[in-house]
């Protein structure tokens, strides 16, 4: 049996959370994230954790944002129709919540014409961390320093931070 459970969390006689749940799990929640007392904001679940969010940012009424999320919360994959037709003209790949690649879509043809690998050819990548302007990847038996010297999105230079055969 499907339940359901609507919250006004901005206190003005509005819900703008409204959460359903399926055999005492939530599989849908529907948010007025700015308060104009339109929901612009749905997270869809499988097993109580968050699956997809989709989101209106222009206030249309369209989802233009489509975010596919990893089992631990971060990103995985957005989809954005940036110019409003519907189409899908940006795509985000993420890998441990970091950006790896980027497709873009300039001409509105329907076909990606722009590409953007931060990183590649790393033997299975398992974590990562930001810090101080570089990504660094654990690709045992390595761990990699990446950094963006130039602010064009790939990391253009790569060093072997550490190597461990233990």
């Amino acid at each position: 049996m499907a339940t359901r459970e609507q919250r006004d969390t901005r206190a003005d006689g509005n819900y703008d959370v409204v959460t359903l749940f399926a055999g005492g799990a939530r599989a849908r929640q529907e948010i007025d994230s700015n308060g104009d007392g339109r929901f612009d904001t749905l997270l869809l679940f499988e097993a109580d954790l968050p699956r997809e969010q989709r989101r209106d940012t222009t206030g249309d009424g369209r989802f233009d944002q489509v975010v596919t999320l990893a089992e631990d919360g971060q990103p995985a994959k957005e989809a954005f129709d940036t110019d409003g037709d519907e189409k899908v003209d940006l795509v985000r790949a993420y890998v441990a919540g970091v950006l790896t690649l980027e497709e873009t879509d300039t001409d509105g043809d329907g076909i990606f014409d722009q590409r953007v690998v931060f990183a590649d050819q790393l033997s299975f990548p398992e974590g990562t961390l930001w810090h101080n302007g570089s990504l660094y990847v654990g690709a045992p038996p390595k761990i990699w320093k990446l950094t963006d010297t130039d602010d064009n999105g790939q990391a253009d230079q790569r060093e072997i931070w550490s190597v461990s055969y233990t």
